[in-house]
């Protein structure tokens, strides 16, 4: 005797929304932001080299500077940059951090309390020398606007205290976020996931009650009767088969007397 088994709707249920909440959310990284950025930092350190090597007064250079990078460096910080010799060093050094920051990705996130992020991790999506690679990253160590700064600082330590800072400046200055949520690739992705997951098998019990007199009938309920059904289709089909094959059995003994 067979058990009677049927599809658990409830517990199927269950077990689709724990794949689909328990999938990290796809984010992507946009190539164009972050190479857009680094040329313009590129340009402003061309016009800040090149303005340093022939004007001679600082306030000429700062206001020369406004014209194709408004606000970028204020009067006071440019005139410590300026003191260096040569600045160049600390330029490249600040066009570094950034070509990492882009690699990276500094990354838009939903509010920290988001069912979106409360599987801890999400799936970053970039694009490297053509291929389109995905990683897997904790939600804690990706870098973001608000950590932005104390990242900075932990890459320039090992620079003086006012060099740093400037770096530290300027690299926030040129830094946008450029990775992004793709709803459309994380709600596809859900939805495979959720396709995927298999039905929850239960088995009724002996003498198991599935409806009562005007009892409504769920979806569970009508699976349970169909399964059970099928089962005592199956088992009148197995008796007739039986009771068929006896007879010819009889039948064929009975051709040798």
């Amino acid at each position: 005797e067979r058990d009677v088994l049927y599809t658990d709707v409830e517990a199927t249920r269950l077990r689709q929304e724990a794949v689909e909440k328990l999938l990290p959310p796809i984010f992507r990284i946009n190539e164009e932001i972050g190479a857009s950025k680094l040329r313009q930092f590129a340009d402003f350190r061309r016009t800040l080299e090149q303005l340093a090597a022939v004007e001679g007064s600082s306030e000429t250079v700062f206001l020369k500077l406004q014209l194709a990078f408004p606000g970028v460096l204020q009067k006071p910080e440019l005139e410590k940059l300026l003191r260096r010799a040569p600045i160049a060093d600390l330029l490249a050094r600040t066009q570094e951090l950034l070509a990492a920051i882009y690699r990276r990705g500094l990354l838009r996130l939903p509010d920290t309390d988001a069912e979106v992020l409360s599987v801890g991790s999400i799936e970053l999506w970039h694009w490297r020398e053509g291929r389109l690679e995905k990683q897997t990253a904790p939600v804690k160590e990706l870098l973001t606007r608000q950590g932005l700064k104390a990242w900075l600082e932990a890459a320039v330590k090992d620079l003086p205290v006012e060099q740093a800072l400037l770096a530290v400046r300027l690299a926030e200055a040129f830094a946008v976020e450029n990775g992004f949520l793709d709803i459309e690739q994380t709600l596809k992705a859900k939805a495979r996931a959720v396709e995927g997951v298999e039905p929850v098998q239960a088995k009724l019990a002996r003498d198991q009650v599935i409806l009562r007199k005007g009892d409504l009938v769920t979806e569970e309920a009508a699976l349970q009767i169909k399964a059970l059904s099928e089962y005592s289709a199956n088992v009148s089909s197995s008796q007739i088969v039986g009771n068929a094959l006896f007879v010819l059995i009889v039948y064929g003994l009975c051709l040798f007397l």
